[in-house]
């Protein structure tokens, strides 16, 4: 049979020997190497245990109230653990460490590069580590049934007895059965006990639950007295050897012989030496080694166990511990047991995917992806895997709405894989389920397509649904890097460490989905800014002037006139008293932190200088001027007896046929050439003051977010194209719908 290594690994782990280190084979180191280095804990109860565990053990807490749950925290990687039970897993048994059957579809199967089988024993192949992540799932066993692959194996006199064990034996030879075999002289015997008396005598003396026994017994060799080689005592030149948990049966053409060839070293002569001594192994070895589940003894995950990590494996068959915890759960249902208390102790991994392994929906030749609402016609079970062979998870009565995650095109009997409300993954037959009638998601959006935190900064996402009438609106979240930005389940954003991240929502029904960047950067400084260096005042008029606090939680600020003489402050705005120079100094509340700018209050006279009402003035910012607008079209509207000249930001004088731009300036001077005033003018959208809105503009906007170059004075005024004060994602995103003529952007 399959279910041996072809060793048992002599390694202990480096704490218990440090001169053993230097004697090992380079097989032994290496697996030193993988030992001690987890630190495995243990925790009680059903809330210590990950989100995506819990509600399948709250549906069997619910249904039996007496069984306790204990969280085995490896601290092991799931992909390294994987790859390690694997063919590439860097063991020099590797390619026999983790079967399959051949007859499964190749999905279950490892290839080497020719795309070749590995060939372990007749009938037995290397298993796929896509395979083995289904057979390693924890959560593919937290059903009424396959939970018994996680029950601890030590003997319990006041719940085990003889009557379960003929229970697992019941449908075989062993059932109800005295003990009859071959002697090494080839002789016939026969003894008054049962084969259920001795396993239980077996598991009395050695500590080892009488269940597991008889299971594994059931496993290994199907109780067949009469034809097994393992344990029908007339094979020739083992003629009276047994061994029943085919102990030491190795790869090749010829397992079985193995086994009895270690049977003879043991002198397991009768079938009572046999199961016997077969029990005392697996409590040496196993049981009493931290091994001890079912699971533990295939996947040797527990780093406080005696044996290095995916060393001294009990079984190659990657199915064993899942159809062994069948056998068991078949013999406490039959003896009415399911109600007493046990202890499930169930291993957790780090960085495990957020939804349970599955390898049968993923056969593309089998299933297609979908999220329909279905309901089923009639009571239905939730099976774990397609078929009635596979165990149930629970049944739901008639009616229920469950979401449709794969639609079966198998040819013949089609399943399909559901999501129950709760979160509880299955599959259903599919002729026992109806398309469900409703108002489906056609689309989802975000508040932001990109925001920028601090580390340990948080901000609140939120999905909009269209259309809003749509019936199911359950989203969930995800991110491409936890480690740099994660997002709970409400979707609040968590920054981790400098870089940037990609949040994904997604809609339960019809899978939309929508994204946003987060950009994570090193906290700043607060700081206080005002919207202009200068301001330039015509005496008796106000202007307006705006004050920015940024990375602060702080809002208010104060502000003075350095000389009130020359101007004073007035709800908001600036007032021009007298002609001269004086200074504005603003200050974040509480804080030394400060800005200021310079005043310059100007006397032209009453109506010197009359701009047509088309165009918006506050103070000295000339606005609502539309990109690709020419010298000459403002200069119709400007009159005045003074002189009037048009330069660009870089102070070279503009013609008529010149676009105007942001930070371009109108200057006004008398007939000796003196300056007397200057409007600024500023076009929204219009960044780099070219007087267009292109591509450029957008890009210029999003290096200031991103920190890449920064936007300062006029320019940093045209770049709020969103009107909300605040330079974000939506300025660019205005910016480009006014390129693409979706929306224009409106001057103001």
């Amino acid at each position: 049979m399959i279910d041996k290594l072809k060793k048992i690994s002599k390694c202990r782990k480096i704490k218990r020997s440090f001169q053993l280190f230097f004697a090992m084979s380079l097989t032994i180191v290496t697996n030193i190497f993988f030992s001690h280095i987890y630190a495995a804990t243990k925790t009680i109860g059903i809330t210590t245990f990950p989100a995506s565990y819990q509600i399948y053990l709250n549906h069997l807490k619910k249904k039996h109230p007496n069984w306790t749950f204990t969280a085995l925290n490896t601290g092991i990687d799931w992909n390294t653990a994987v790859t390690s039970e694997g063919a590439n897993g860097g063991f020099t048994d590797s390619l026999k460490k983790s079967a399959v059957p051949l007859s499964l579809s190749d999905i279950w199967k490892w290839k080497n590069s020719r795309g070749e089988y590995n060939v372990i024993e007749p009938g037995w192949v290397t298993a796929s580590n896509l395979a083995i992540s289904y057979a390693m799932e924890p959560r593919k066993y937290l059903n009424e049934i396959q939970i018994f692959g996680f029950e601890t194996l030590n003997y319990d006199s006041s719940m085990q007895n003889q009557e379960g064990v003929e229970k697992i034996f019941y449908g075989t030879l062993m059932y109800n059965s005295n003990v009859t075999y071959i002697d090494t002289n080839g002789k016939t015997q026969t003894i008054n006990k049962k084969y259920s008396k001795i396993v239980m005598e077996a598991a009395a003396q050695y500590g080892v639950s009488p269940y597991h026994l008889a299971s594994r017994i059931k496993q290994e060799t199907g109780c067949d007295i009469e034809n097994n080689t393992s344990i029908r005592g007339n094979v020739e030149g083992y003629v009276g050897l047994y061994n029943y948990y085919n102990i030491g049966a190795t790869g090749g053409d010829s397992p079985a012989i193995s086994g009895l060839a270690y049977a003879r070293r043991e002198g397991w002569t009768t079938p009572e030496l046999a199961i016997k001594g077969g029990a005392k192994f697996l409590s040496e070895k196993y049981i009493s080694k931290g091994q001890h589940t079912t699971y533990l003894q295939k996947f040797n995950v527990n780093d406080d166990a005696y044996y290095a990590l995916y060393t001294h494996q009990y079984m190659q068959n990657i199915l064993a511990p899942s159809s062994e915890s069948i056998s068991t759960y078949n013999a406490y249902l039959k003896m009415d047991l399911l109600g007493i208390p046990f202890n499930f102790l169930i291993p957790v991994y780090n960085n495990m995917p957020q939804e349970p392994v599955d390898i049968y929906s993923q056969n593309s030749a089998d299933y297609i992806k979908d999220s329909t609402k279905v309901y089923n016609t009639s009571n239905l079970n939730i099976r774990s895997g397609p078929g009635t062979g596979n165990s149930t998870i629970l049944t739901v009565p008639k009616n229920t709405v469950m979401t449709r995650i794969a639609r079966g095109i198998q040819n013949g009997e089609r399943w399909d894989k559901v999501r129950l409300n709760e979160g509880i993954e299955g599959y259903v037959f599919q002729s026992y389920i109806k398309e469900y009638s409703y108002i489906k998601v056609e689309s989802v959006s975000l508040n932001e397509s990109e925001i920028e935190i601090n580390p340990d900064g948080k901000y609140k996402l939120s999905e909009n649904i269209y259309p809003s009438s749509a019936m199911y609106k359950e989203v969930s979240w995800s991110s491409s890097n936890d480690e740099i930005a994660s997002v709970s389940e409400t979707g609040e954003v968590i920054g981790k460490k400098i870089g940037s991240a990609i949040i994904t929502v997604t809609t339960e029904d019809q899978l939309k989905t929508a994204t946003c960047v987060v950009n994570v950067a090193k906290k700043k400084e607060p700081r206080v800014e005002l919207d202009k260096s200068m301001y330039n005042v015509i005496k008796g008029k106000d202007i307006v002037f705006k004050v920015t606090i940024s990375d602060s939680d702080i809002s208010e600020y104060g502000a003075r006139i350095e000389d009130e003489n020359i101007a004073k402050i007035q709800d908001g705005k600036i007032i021009g008293n007298e002609e001269g120079t004086t200074k504005i100094i603003v200050n974040i509340k509480g804080l030394d932190i400060k800005n200021e700018a310079v005043i310059n209050v100007v006397d032209i006279g009453e109506s010197e200088i009359n701009i047509d009402e088309s165009i918006n003035l506050n103070g000295d910012i000339m606005s609502k001027i539309y990109p690709e607008t020419k010298v000459k079209d403002i200069k119709e509207k400007v009159q005045t007896e003074y002189n009037v000249t048009f330069k660009n930001s870089l102070g070279e004088i503009l013609n008529d046929e010149d676009f105007i731009g942001t930070g371009s300036k109108l200057e006004i001077s008398n007939s000796q050439n003196i300056d007397i005033f200057e409007y600024i003018i500023v076009i929204y959208g219009d960044v780099t003051g070219d007087g267009r809105i292109t591509s450029k503009d957008y890009m210029s906007i999003k290096n200031h977010i991103m920190e890449t170059s920064k936007l300062t004075g006029n320019s940093l005024i045209s770049a709020d194209a969103y009107e909300d004060n605040k330079i974000t994602s939506k300025d660019y995103m205005v910016i480009k719908n006014h390129i693409m003529d979706i929306s224009k952007i409106i001057q103001r």
